[in-house]
């Protein structure tokens, strides 16, 4: 939906023109057609900008920290909740792509499972669609989180975006 943002207002409660990468702000806009056409977790972009995508799955590249003490693998069809800038959604890890030995550097294709400090390609699947860009392009909009039973089990790096093709 298009708008026009007419305030920016820190934190602070200071009115100002622009905001930093990271700022709380309160913003304040013209023209919208109901209070829930902007929300958390939603990207705003300039008009004529090229926009930050909606996706379901993407790869991404995960550091494997600590899993919980009754689940000690990650397999594909793994379900946890991803933290990715503003938002918190649940997300599957839908296939194990490609394990990176640590210490050789040796890599494993289409592991069956992956335990604790280990580092794995994954594509991961989200129910309803994310605003996400590869950790290259965006670097705040491309690193994230993966919580199961609100511990920290992995952080990662999206590498690749799987925008559906539209008919």
């Amino acid at each position: 939906e298009k708008t026009v943002v007419t305030s920016i207002v820190l934190d602070s409660m200071k009115e100002v023109n622009v905001a930093r990468p990271g700022e709380n702000v309160r913003l304040k806009f013209a023209k919208l057609s109901n209070d829930n056409a902007v929300m958390k977790g939603y990207v705003l972009c300039s008009e004529g900008k090229a926009i930050c995508p909606d996706v379901n799955s993407f790869l991404a590249d995960i550091q494997v920290m600590q899993l919980l003490e009754h689940k000690l693998l990650m397999t594909s069809g793994y379900n946890c909740m991803l933290h990715v800038h503003t938002i918190a959604t649940e997300c599957t890890i839908d296939r194990l792509l490609i394990e990176t030995d640590l210490k050789t550097g040796k890599k494993k294709r289409e592991p069956q499972f992956v335990k604790s400090n280990s580092l794995v390609t994954v594509k991961i699947d989200v129910e309803q669609s994310v605003s996400v860009e590869t950790f290259a392009k965006m670097p705040v909009l491309g690193q994230f989180t993966l919580r199961d039973e609100g511990r920290t089990i992995a952080i990662g790096r999206i590498t690749r975006l799987l925008i559906k093709k539209k008919k």
